[in-house]
């Protein structure tokens, strides 16, 4: 019994799971519940004319089982065992964290994430404390904990990027409700000068981040809503950097910032980031107008990773008419870097997209979409040659209709997709000429299903085609697949046949089949035997013919109401 006890105060000292509950519906739950698996299986590989792509025979036998206490802790555990070895998981007793919550209060305590703003405290996991609090109108949360462990310089092991111990702290507070609200933030981090052994490393200096931010999501009138994200952040990169004097603080951030919150140094910089977004909708009409920026080496300590130096423009437009049977979408956007002008070159991308969605029937309809991509680059600081600017330009059409016929016995679905893409490159420091791709990809399918017995029939007909600078590939071919249970899924049989033909510039290049099915008998509830096997067969003029056998026995046991 005590060395249960053990484990028990074990694992929730360090468990990896994360989990959240309500208090209040926890004695609903079951105290535990245990779901499971175990499988083994066997096979044979055969192949001629080319090299083998496996072994000729295989065994394996694996299982997973996961605990789940009062429906919110999950204590997975797995092993496998076979020809190339053996592995088993369990929990790994390092992390641990839990977020209970009780009406409208709920605490973070362990290794925990939250969420304040896009540009403030972004989902970074810390170890700590943290809190939660919705009475009524009121918005708060606060953390507190270390973000990043010290890691020492081990050569003789592997190499490991030494980094100091992190802490962070963070409070949000605001009024109004997930519709209709204004949040002010305040985060802070903090690197830990004496938590390496050996801190003067090469390109290792502490560092300190200050982060104000401002959450808004307003209704400024009847159909128009704004929704806005914005913070300035304020990051010294070196602690043992020199502190700015006073006097010469005017017009920097040392002017507006106490030094018991932070100290401005010679290497303390300050960035702006946000996004606004304003959204007009009336009946089946919606705009979106949205405009973001991210100054250069804009970061805070709160996020993993911030991409910076863009600014883009986008607006999106979406309306419905005939009862939503016509719905027509589209977006436009703008980006672009080099927003301080002290970049070499200055690139801009410009992404527009229109979607239709037409479907006048249940019975039938059609989608089309249209996007174009393009990337280009002119001079910044200096002034760029034709031949070293990057310019790409890509355009996409597909179009998709449908059509289900329902009769007697009978429901058949067929579908076509049609896609078309245009793809045009320059740049001439690496190519001789510019780079053109160009692909259209068609399929035609046909579903068909007997409603008696679920006897499923599904046949396609494809064309590809790529033509790359002055290289063009067409693969043409079709596809036969049958699906029929038996006995109300006491077996299942099915089967596919493909076969594809290659041209490479309008020349026979071979071809390739394809065959596989697949046998499902069910004798009890929980069990399953399946055998299955396949053969694919090259045949080429360039290249030799080959062909591969593929076989596999698999007997499967789920317990537990998987």
């Amino acid at each position: 019994m005590k060395y249960l006890l053990c484990f028990i105060i074990s694992f929730l000292l360090g468990q990896t799971a994360l989990f959240t509950q309500h208090i209040e519906t926890i004695k609903d739950q079951k105290p535990a519940e245990v779901r499971g698996n175990i499988t083994a299986q066997t096979g044979f590989y055969d192949v001629s004319g080319i090299a083998p792509r496996g072994s000729p025979f295989f065994w394996n036998i694996n299982g997973s089982l996961n605990v789940r206490l009062w429906n919110t802790l999950d204590l997975p555990f797995a092993f496998s065992l076979g020809r190339t070895g053996s592995r088993a998981n369990y929990p790994t007793f390092t992390q641990f964290g839990l977020s209970p919550t009780y009406k409208w209060i709920t605490l973070h305590v362990g290794y925990r994430n939250m969420f304040f703003s896009p540009y403030t405290l972004a989902g970074h996991t810390f170890l700590g404390g943290g809190i939660e609090l919705k009475p009524g109108k009121l918005r708060f949360a606060a953390m507190y904990g270390r973000l990043r462990n010290a890691a020492e310089v081990d050569t003789t092991r592997s190499f490991v990027e030494p980094a100091f111990k992190r802490i962070g702290l963070g409070m949000k507070l605001g009024y109004g409700s997930e519709q209709t609200h204004l949040d002010f933030i305040l985060f802070k981090g903090k690197d830990d000068p004496n938590s390496l052994s050996q801190s003067n490393l090469p390109g290792l200096t502490p560092a300190e981040n200050l982060v104000v931010g401002v959450n808004a999501r307003i209704t400024l009138f009847k159909n128009l809503q704004l929704n806005s994200n914005w913070a300035a952040s304020a990051f010294t990169r070196d602690l043992n950097s020199l502190p700015v004097i006073a006097d010469s603080l005017n017009g920097s951030i040392g002017k507006y910032i106490p030094d018991e919150i932070l100290q401005t140094k010679a290497s303390t910089r300050a960035n702006l980031a946000g996004n606004t977004t304003l959204t007009w909708s009336k009946n089946s009409f919606r705009l979106n107008l949205e405009y973001e920026r991210i100054d250069p080496e804009y970061e805070t300590m709160g996020a993993w990773f911030f991409a910076n130096d863009l600014e883009r423009y986008t607006v999106s437009p979406a309306l419905g008419v005939w009862k939503n049977k016509i719905r027509v979408s589209g977006t436009y956007g703008i980006q672009r870097n080099n927003l301080l002008g002290n970049r070499l070159e200055t690139t801009t991308r410009n992404i527009g997209a229109a979607n239709l969605d037409f479907n006048p029937s249940p019975k039938w309809g059609v989608n089309v979409n249209f996007s174009n991509y393009s990337i280009y680059q002119k001079s910044g600081t200096i002034e760029i040659d034709d031949t070293i600017a990057f310019n790409l330009q890509t355009t996409t059409f597909t179009f998709v209709p449908r059509l289900t016929i329902s009769q007697g016995n009978t429901s058949q679905n067929w579908s076509l997709m049609v896609n078309r893409q245009i793809s045009n490159q320059d740049n001439k420091a690496f190519f001789e000429q510019s780079q053109h791709f160009q692909s259209t990809i068609a399929t035609l399918s046909h579903n068909l299903v007997f409603l008696s017995n679920n006897l499923a029939i599904q046949t396609s007909l494809n064309y590809h085609q790529f033509t790359v600078a002055n290289l063009e590939t067409r693969l043409y071919g079709g596809s036969l697949g049958l699906n029929l249970p038996v006995k109300k899924d006491l077996f299942r049989i099915a089967f596919s046949l493909s076969f594809n033909k290659r041209v490479l510039n309008m020349a026979d290049d071979g071809a390739t089949f394809n065959g596989y099915f697949n046998l499902l008998y069910k004798p009890a509830a929980g069990h399953s035997l399946t055998l299955s096997g396949g053969l694919l067969s090259g045949f080429g003029t360039i290249s030799s013919d080959f062909s591969e056998w593929r076989a596999n026995l698999m007997y499967t046991y789920r317990f537990g109401g998987q």
